[in-house]
């Protein structure tokens, strides 16, 4: 998160910072969180320091160590003993299907989860498949995602309709309708309807209508969609307009049987 360990993070720490202000850590080995919810209804063996950020756990059921109205204030970090889900945030995981082994972090995430996912973010796996994970604002946020081992970090990333084992990395990447299997990495890559198995990586790499089983790299900053399937894309490649090799350079082919690229002197 913004400012998350900015100055003298301890080692070997988890810090989630979603305050605004830095939220530093203050002891190894541990795991720290702002903010989280307050609700005065729970009994839990966890205990949460408001001011440091730090969850750490006790040997008896009671809540925060902080809080106005003293060791069992309001501040106390809530789970359920006899579940095995962890729900931080306005509405996370209330829907009816909340998975087991599940973690759902900030304002209205993972409203109905599967077992064994992970969601964190405002908003964040909506509908969430098993074994998946969704970190960012809207990340699987919308109702068409059903895939499960899928993973979306980001904004919007994965937003809707991700498929099984597809990878979405990056603000708005695999954004709608990801294909089965697909990767797609960087700020809106495989944007719109990424097939299935095709890889795009880099900023709007196969933004919109990549081709099928077709794998296209981007460093020019604007879009490289691809036409034809079955295919590589690169951008961008150096000319050299000299007429002939430059030293130091050997012409290059492919093997369409075993998929390597060889040069040759």
């Amino acid at each position: 998160g913004s400012q998350a360990g900015n100055t003298g993070q301890p080692a070997n720490s988890i810090i989630l910072n979603a305050t605004g202000v830095a939220v530093n850590g203050s002891t190894a080995n541990a795991f720290f969180v702002k903010p989280i919810r307050t609700d005065l209804t729970q009994t839990t063996p966890l205990y949460y320091n408001s001011t440091s950020g730090e969850i750490v756990v006790g040997t008896s059921s009671g809540g925060g160590v902080t809080g106005p109205t003293g060791p069992q204030g309001p501040t106390g970090a809530s789970f359920n003993n006899n579940s095995t889900e962890v729900k931080i945030g306005l509405n996370a995981g209330i829907g009816q299907n909340s998975g087991s082994n599940s973690i759902a972090i900030g304002n209205g995430s993972a409203l109905t989860q599967g077992n064994n996912s992970i969601a964190i973010g405002n908003g964040s796996a909506f509908t969430q498949g098993s074994n998946t994970i969704a970190i960012g604002y809207l990340a699987n946020g919308n109702t068409g995602n059903t895939g499960s081992s899928t993973i979306a970090i980001g904004s919007n990333s994965g937003y809707f309709g991700q498929s099984y084992n597809a990878i979405a990395i990056g603000d708005s990447s695999g954004y709608f309708q990801q294909g089965t299997d697909a990767i797609a990495i960087g700020r809106a890559a495989g944007r719109n309807n990424q097939p299935a198995n095709s890889i795009a990586i880099g900023s709007q790499a196969g933004n919109t209508g990549q081709p099928a089983n077709s794998i296209i790299l981007n460093a020019t900053g604007v879009a490289v969609n691809g036409s034809t399937a079955n295919a590589f894309f690169v951008k961008p490649i150096r000319a050299d307009n000299g007429g002939v090799l430059p030293s130091g350079f050997f012409p290059m082919a492919y093997n369409p049987t075993t998929s390597e690229i060889i040069y040759w002197t």
